[in-house]
């Protein structure tokens, strides 16, 4: 059934070439450049590619959109990444992150060499605050954000909706994930400071029936000053990733996190 519904949901939506932002202006949906407010766009950051010859790594196994029990918790089953990778201050092959599967680490989606990525990864959390903190990012990555988002707060590009409790999305201070890789499709953003606890209670769209947000992110974007976070499991719980901020991430898939997140929090 849940097959069936998804091939419905597919005939029913199509894919247009611009989608509206709060602020009326047209995003371009191929990742390029677009100028919403100021002199940055959410779609202009930095956004790090795949290293020459990395694609040889083995590509972890996408999670189903329809997994949203996996927002409360579940088996820790990390996803092998396409870019090189270190876990607590030394080299290691990206399949070896399959060893650590049952217990949580956490990442930050830095620079390597100009515009590649690389993922930094820590066994402790102290120690993964601290590599963000000596970074640009905030003093504790991994706290709950000052404020929460809900349903109710958000409009459809996730901006705060008239007459309830929210943020202003501007697109000058805030961080974003996307449905498809490249900035593409849609996208939930939030000031920085707030947070979405769980994102299976939050809608994507409605069409006879609701998608949520749940295991949905292909691409992030922060076009803000300390960074974003987001966590494999809801209540900001579970493996993170940390994206530093006025930088973006393009393909979820590079850093082994494509579908997986189930809350996040703007820096």
């Amino acid at each position: 059934m849940k097959k069936l519904l998804s091939l419905a949901a597919a005939l029913i939506l199509t894919s247009g070439a611009f989608m509206a932002s709060p602020a009326g202006a047209a995003v371009p949906q191929d990742g390029s450049a677009a100028q919403l407010a100021g002199d940055r766009s959410i779609v202009g950051l930095t956004a790090a590619t795949l290293p020459t010859g990395a694609g040889s790594a083995p590509a972890a196994p996408a999670p189903s959109h329809q997994g949203s029990d996996r927002a409360t918790g579940g088996p820790i089953v990390h996803q092998v990444p396409r870019v090189p990778l270190t876990i607590d201050g030394k080299p290691a092959s990206p399949d070896g992150i399959t060893r650590y599967n049952g217990r949580p680490l956490y990442m930050a989606a830095m620079l390597d060499r100009g515009a590649a990525a690389e993922l930094v990864a820590f066994t402790s959390p102290a120690e993964f605050e601290q590599f963000v903190r000596k970074n640009g990012g905030p003093a504790n990555a991994l706290a709950q954000p000052a404020k929460e988002m809900t349903e109710d707060a958000k409009g459809a590009t996730g901006e705060s909706s008239a007459g309830t409790t929210g943020p202003s999305i501007n697109f000058t201070n805030s961080t974003a994930i996307y449905e498809h890789s490249h900035f593409r499709g849609n996208l939930l953003a939030t000031a920085s400071g707030w947070g979405y606890r769980d994102l299976s209670r939050v809608s994507m769209y409605c069409h006879l029936w609701c998608i949520d947000w749940n295991d949905q992110a292909s691409s992030v974007a922060a076009d803000n000053h300390n960074g974003q976070t987001i966590w494999e499991h809801a209540g900001w719980t579970g493996s993170a990733l940390w994206t530093p901020g006025g930088m973006g991430r393009v393909n979820l898939t590079d850093l082994g996190w494509n579908d997986r997140a189930s809350s996040f929090a703007s820096w």
